[in-house]
């Protein structure tokens, strides 16, 4: 007994049309981990009225003097971390963020969330999600942040601003 060929073509193609959909969804849901080319970034980190434990109620800037990281305080209203010209291994907000804090001496958390496969920030030293309504967001040379940190691409020159205020979703 043979098998007509229009069913065996009709079965490869549902057979190709399933592996394809499998391959798009697999891209979408879960990312590849792929680090990119290192990058040279300024980051802002503004708490918006709240304290943090370290270098809070001032505008620090941080930089690269001689081989050591320099902080100058300057008063405001308001606690403000700037720090110019630092290399984020991976090419990302996620790693631009986790230099910054190695290099200054602050800490930050994060949430793994499996389902969208990337990372939110929850806390930069000791500032949590939540507080006074408020949340960790970034924005990339002033464009609010589309995907995780973990997953946000930058490059030479990108000024990286991680904010403390309300939801942009409400």
């Amino acid at each position: 007994m043979s098998i007509p060929k229009k069913v065996i073509l009709a079965w490869l193609v549902v057979l190709i049309a399933a592996l394809g959909t499998y391959a798009a969804l697999r891209y979408y849901v879960q990312p590849p981990r792929t680090a990119f080319g290192p990058a040279v970034a300024t980051l802002v980190v503004d708490f918006d009225g709240m304290l943090p434990t370290k270098y809070a109620g001032n505008c620090s800037l941080w930089e690269l003097i001689g081989g050591n990281w320099t902080r100058t305080v300057q008063p405001c209203n308001r606690t403000v971390w700037h720090i110019e010209n630092l290399t984020a291994p991976q090419g990302t907000v996620w790693s631009l963020l986790s230099a910054a804090a190695a290099a200054c001496n602050f800490t930050f958390d994060a949430a793994y969330y499996q389902n969208f496969g990337e990372h939110l920030i929850t806390s930069v030293q000791d500032v949590r999600n939540g507080a006074a309504d408020k949340y960790w967001q970034y924005w990339c040379d002033g464009v609010y942040g589309d995907v995780g940190a973990d997953q946000k691409r930058i490059g030479n020159g990108d000024v990286i601003e991680w904010r403390f205020e309300k939801s942009q979703f409400g």
